[in-house]
């Protein structure tokens, strides 16, 4: 590896997190100094503080020889003290994290010193109250009609209305609003079931948080500024109007309203303040240079980009161009800006092409400006390690740093001056300390520490615990729930997540990249944007003439096939790869498609699909029927389902459910059996949550899981016995009825029980109002009903429920078939899956021979057999 080869190494916290944690680095004992730079990061998650926390636990177990470190830092900060005492208790849990007893600060040569450091001078400037301001007035008119309309819908949602209203923020043009809306966007995605519902409540938020945006460019800029940033925003969604929903629209139309309002508000005012910045600006270049460098701070992207462009053209008149520069991350659908655009922009600033940088906190520490002499905060205010921070940026002689703001920011800028005295005198304090003294005081801090990582550490291992190994996973789309792929057709290249499944191309939308370029020998050619909705999936790129699909993850989500539950995170890492190998992926994916594309005559692969034996699995929400295709004619004996409070089958049941999930199709609309050949379009529906996906989702058109090629893009070949099959096995679905309305699906399995999911049930009292039948249709009068005795077994985490019917009768359908236990499991290739329900309103029974084929010699499968082999004469005594 690279450590045996070099002496000093040069890298990012997290970088040494990621690798200690890869086992690609066996312990910190390998280094005999650790120098971090910024120490005063080491708090809460951030990577200083995760590499720390590792330093502690390895020296509380005994572990030698472990490296000294050393931080250096220009400012320690107090944190949320008030007092020195407290202060002083700050700075010795940093020393206790870092394991440091020894504080150096220049003192014996402090007046050697301050001849070669380069103090800026400071200056104020008071922002000038705005006597009327309409643009306020309709963006807050606006942000009322959306609230209302978020409202509507989000309050009726149990999962999220305490969000929507009691910890609604009152100030609409507040930080503390922004992160609502965000938060808004997360819960509606991941815990609102409906999934047009869903979409339409995180709209709402995402429109408050352009209108909270909005605000904040209105109280720095002008009004054909905000217009300048709505128009961004109109446009991102114009570009995908055709696929807006109902509310979507209303959306994007009170939008274009807002927009036509404020334009004929042009000409009534301006703001003041910005022409003032333009102005200080002019005379500082004026005074000090033309190769003078200024850096302005403002607190939001939607700001940073106004001004940088409001700038750019007033300033041009005196030679200066300036730039926005500002993070990586996307927020609330708000790109961020690349790593490469970053270092382009520093690198352009440093050669004197952008004179003018306008930075939010990116540009606040670990950058290197050294001709910078103009820092100027417009409107912005941090703690007092920012400001210390802020004013490090201009490191050249007779450097002017400027505070242009409210009387609120002004006032916070004089509690960030005193509580950075605070932190002197108390630092001072600290350091008259002896080492041994010091030692001793950190310990407790430090066992604190160590305790709390344990913690986290158990937590996050009991969680994982619960997780099966097993689990399959879906990505979904962000905004509409639309499949994207299964996260098993997904690899990592370095930080790239890239499909190869080649058929996920069908379910997308491309359109060339504004700005194509290539990376790791990519070509950067194409976005991708859902099919349904505006949401943007990632880039296309060309790799050795073939299409390289790379995904952004932060746009999706991963929904367990388990559980049901949705992650707005990726639930395990998934396989890595190199540049090197993956065009020979892509060619794979290629030569597989082109196999699957053959034609579908060969006589051979007919005689394999000749008979089938039929194995039925649980699945949140419902249950299908299984075909195993083999290459003989063989029978077997009917096994029939049956639960009881037996812990043995229990256990059956949670078997069969984590080693043979499905997924369950269903049509949507009337259909009788003798329609079961029609290929009208259908949905697929998983009905325990009911998450629509596309008519023909791309799961469907797929190689099998170990290499064998399907004939045709969907298994829905029926021969005449397997029709028969379906049509008794049709008789065992039913339905479950309260109070007159219908609540799921069942199925009769054993002697006397019935299955369905536990959300079917949930909260159900099994009195004389609830009763199933077995009707083809659930509204049919003369229908013959049974009712309910108890509910003998329900699982939440499997999402699965077994009801005792209340009395035996000679009318009751036959059990449903489970497996044939003679199935020689050797010869069998793929297995596909059926699906019964009662979709939509009809409440009558439908059957969906549309299959998804998967490998019989996967695991999963394997190991559901071979436990099926080693219960079955239990099972057929039931």
């Amino acid at each position: 590896m690279y450590m045996e080869h070099y002496d000093i190494l040069c890298f990012t916290p997290q970088i040494l997190v990621n690798s200690l944690d890869d086992n690609l680095i066996e312990s910190l004992s390998v280094f005999s100094l650790l120098v971090l730079d910024e120490c005063h990061n080491t708090r809460g998650n951030e990577p200083y503080a995760m590499l720390v926390r590792k330093y502690l636990i390895e020296k509380h177990n005994g572990k030698k020889e472990l490296p000294q470190i050393v931080g250096l830092t220009a400012s320690v900060g107090v944190g949320k003290s008030r007092t020195i005492k407290e202060a002083e208790e700050h700075i010795l849990r940093l020393c206790a994290c870092l394991d440091v007893c020894h504080l150096s600060t220049v003192k014996k040569n402090e007046k050697g010193y301050k001849k070669h450091i380069k103090e800026c001078t400071e200056e104020t400037i008071r922002l000038e109250k705005r006597t009327t301001d309409p643009a306020r007035d309709i963006l807050l008119t606006a942000m009322k009609e959306t609230e209302d309309m978020l409202e509507e819908n989000g309050l009726m949602q149990p999962d999220i209305s305490d969000l929507i209203s009691e910890k609604h923020p009152n100030d609409k043009e507040s930080q503390q609003y922004n992160k609502w809306t965000v938060d808004i966007m997360k819960a509606a995605q991941l815990k609102v079931d409906d999934y047009g519902m869903s979409r339409d409540i995180s709209s709402c938020a995402k429109y408050l948080n352009i209108y909270n945006s909005a605000l904040e460019v209105n109280k720095l800029l002008r009004i054909k500024d905000i217009i300048r940033y709505l128009a961004e925003k109109h446009k991102q969604e114009g570009e995908h109007k055709s696929k807006l929903t109902d509310m979507e629209t209303q959306l994007y139309n009170n939008l274009i309203g807002v927009q036509r309002t404020l334009k004929a508000e042009i000409k009534c005012t301006e703001n003041p303040n910005v022409q003032i910045l333009s102005r200080t600006l002019s005379t500082m270049f004026a005074e000090k240079g033309a190769e003078s460098r200024a850096m302005i701070f403002v607190k939001t992207r939607a700001t940073c980009r106004s001004l940088a462009a409001y700038l750019d053209e007033d300033l041009q008149k005196n030679g200066i161009k300036v730039s926005p520069l500002y993070g990586k991350e996307d927020r609330a659908g708000d790109e961020g800006m690349t790593e490469s655009v970053q270092t382009s922009i520093l690198e352009r600033f440093r050669e004197g092409i952008y004179k003018v940088l306008v930075c939010t906190s990116v540009g606040n520490e670990g950058i290197d400006v050294p001709d910078c002499n103009i820092v100027l905060s417009y409107e912005y205010s941090g703690d007092e390690i920012m400001q210390i921070q802020m004013k490090g940026r201009a490191r050249q002689m007779e450097a002017t740093a400027v505070t242009m703001g409210s009387e609120n920011i002004l006032e916070q800028e004089r509690i960030n001056a005193y509580k950075a005295l605070m932190m002197t005198r108390a630092l001072d304090e600290v350091c008259k300390l002896d080492p041994k003294l010091i030692a001793q005081k950190i310990v407790p801090f430090q066992k604190e520490e160590i305790q709390k990582t344990r913690f986290k550490k158990e937590a996050k291992n009991y969680i994982n615990s619960k997780k099966s190994s097993e689990d399959a996973y879906e990505i979904l789309c962000g905004r509409c729930n639309t499949f994207v792929c299964d996260i098993s057709d997904v690899r990592q290249m370095g930080n790239d997540r890239i499909v190869t499944d080649k058929t996920f191309e069908e379910g997308i939308n491309k359109k060339k990249h504004k700005k194509p370029k290539t990376y790791d020998g990519i070509f950067k050619k194409y976005k991708m944007y859902c099919k349904k909705c505006p949401q943007d999936w990632g880039i296309i790129g060309i790799k050795d003439g073939l299409d390289c699909m790379t995904l952004k993850m932060k746009k999706l989500k991963f929904k367990n096939l388990r559980t049901g539950r949705l992650s707005e995170y990726e639930p395990y890492d998934v396989q890595k790869i190199g540049v090197a190998e993956l065009s020979d992926i892509l060619n794979e994916g290629n030569d597989q498609i082109e196999t699957q594309s053959l034609s579908l005559g060969k006589s051979t692969e007919q005689k394999n699909r000749k008979q089938s034996d039929m194995v039925t699995s649980v699945r949140t929400g419902d249950f299908s029927t299984k075909y195993v295709g083999t290459n003989v004619d063989k029978t077997g004996a009917t096994v029939g389902e049956s639960t009881s409070t037996n812990e043995d089958t229990v256990m059956s049941l949670e078997q069969i459910e984590r080693n043979v999930s499905c997924s369950v199709a269903q049509h949507d609309g009337s259909a009788k059996m003798q329609e079961i050949s029609n290929t009208a379009e259908s949905k697929v529906t998983d009905v325990g949550t009911n998450d629509y996906m596309n008519p023909t989702p791309s799961f469907l058109t797929r190689e099998s899981s170990i290499g064998y090629p399907l004939k045709k893009s969907q298994d829905d070949t029926l021969s005449e016995s397997m029709i028969n099959s379906l049509s008794e096995q049709m008789k065992s679905v039913g339905i479950l009825i309260t109070k007159q309305r219908d609540v799921g699906t069942v199925f009769r399995v054993g002697s006397k029980y019935l299955m369905t999911a536990h959300h079917v049930v949930k909260g159900l009292v099994m009195d004389d109002s609830v009763y199933v039948t077995f009707h083809e249709s659930a509204l049919d009068l003369q229908k013959k009903v049974y009712h309910i005795e108890k509910v003998i077994f329900s699982n939440q985490d499997l999402d699965v429920a077994v009801l005792e019917l209340a009395s035996l009768d000679s009318t009751l359908p036959p059990k449903m078939q489970l497996s044939k236990d003679d199935v020689d499991i050797l010869n069998v290739k793929d297995v596909s899956f059926i699906g019964y329900g009662h979709p939509g309103k009809s409440y009558v029974k439908h059957l969906d021979p549309r299959c998804k084929l998967i490998s019989a010699q996967s695991h999963r499968f394997l190991e559901a057999h071979t436990w099926l082999g080693q219960n079955i004469i239990y099972i057929k005594m039931l």
